[in-house]
């Protein structure tokens, strides 16, 4: 059980229809104190903590034009308990044209093990931990060029006295640092009424005895869409969606502890996951009709699993309405 209460200060007004006032400043800020109180019952266990967070945000004020936008958060915690966890965050985007834009971000974070990390007493599992705070660092930045339908980027984690589920599944503490670099790539092609959607991420992970990620991930949508009747609000869209990721260990989930933990005995092999789709609009009436999981047999596999032994959706096929009212 959680109450939260908060009292802030701030410069702006939380109403959209304030917002257009002509005294709307150019940026704005808030900031206050954030006091929770948390109640945790685990079997015979009871404990009562209690939070206290300054925190604080700064931003342009998105109804101005501007070539540079920022958001700039921060919060720190003073409650004796979680003393000296912080969350910030910069966000900026520069685009000087309608051309690109590039926008950098990073987040830095220092936290306290959680309740379930710290302590756990059910009827199937106990512990109790004495962990480190962790601490976690995400960079990057993407890039953006609207005239080629292009968007990349690249993202950097660093993560020190990280926590995660081991072999075991129960909570372990990482003595090294682990970094992971992912790089994307999302690029659309456009041919009369021929549409090519496709996203690439590439992965690598210093420790792969921690964190169990592929190494490629592949996401491509490819249809045709057009209007069939002409003079009427007909619009119709026919294609597939493709999944694919790479060969890798992933994660297991353990009800017991309700969350995934490291596991080195199943691997899940390559399998494009091919769903074919049919949408059809007419004025507010929307109709679509998905042939899910097209590939399954294939390969020599009957299926595909998105963690040891639990497979995916089987082939099905889907159909739906959706008509919207209006007064």
């Amino acid at each position: 059980r959680t109450i939260t209460n908060e009292i802030y200060f701030h410069n702006y007004s939380v109403s959209s229809e304030d917002s257009l006032n002509k005294n709307t400043f150019k940026y704005s800020w808030s900031g206050g104190l954030r006091y929770s109180l948390n109640q945790y019952e685990q079997n015979q266990l009871t404990d009562t903590r209690h939070g206290l967070q300054v925190f604080g945000t700064l931003r342009n004020n998105e109804l101005f034009p501007s070539k540079f936008d920022y958001k700039l958060d921060a919060a720190v915690d003073l409650a004796p308990k979680y003393s000296g966890d912080f969350l910030t965050s910069v966000q900026l985007k520069f685009q000087p044209n309608s051309i690109f834009y590039i926008a950098p971000f990073a987040f830095i974070n220092m936290q306290s093990p959680s309740m379930k990390i710290e302590r756990l007493y059910t009827n199937h599992v106990q512990w109790k931990n004495d962990f480190k705070k962790q601490f976690i660092v995400h960079a990057g930045t993407k890039l953006g060029v609207h005239k080629w339908h292009l968007n990349a980027g690249l993202d950097y984690y660093m993560m020190k006295n990280y926590w995660y589920y081991g072999t075991n599944a129960t909570p372990e503490q990482s003595s090294k640092s682990i970094q992971v670099v992912r790089v994307f790539a999302e690029k659309n092609f456009y041919l009369k009424n021929f549409v090519f959607k496709n996203i690439a991420y590439y992965q690598l992970v210093s420790n792969q005895d921690v964190i169990h990620q592929p190494k490629f991930y592949l996401k491509h949508q490819w249809y045709y869409r057009g209007s069939y009747i002409k003079k009427k609000p007909l619009h119709a869209q026919l294609g597939i969606d493709l999944t694919y990721f790479g060969n890798h260990e992933a994660d297991a989930y353990d009800p017991a502890i309700m969350d995934y933990y490291v596991q080195n005995q199943q691997t899940l092999k390559f399998y494009p996951n091919v769903d074919a789709f049919f949408n059809l609009q007419v004025k507010r009436t929307r109709i679509f009709v998905v042939v899910q999981n097209i590939t399954q047999g294939l390969f020599g596999e009957k299926g595909y699993y998105t963690h040891p032994n639990s497979p995916a959706s089987p082939r099905a096929y889907r159909l739906g309405v959706s008509w919207q009212f209006y007064d």
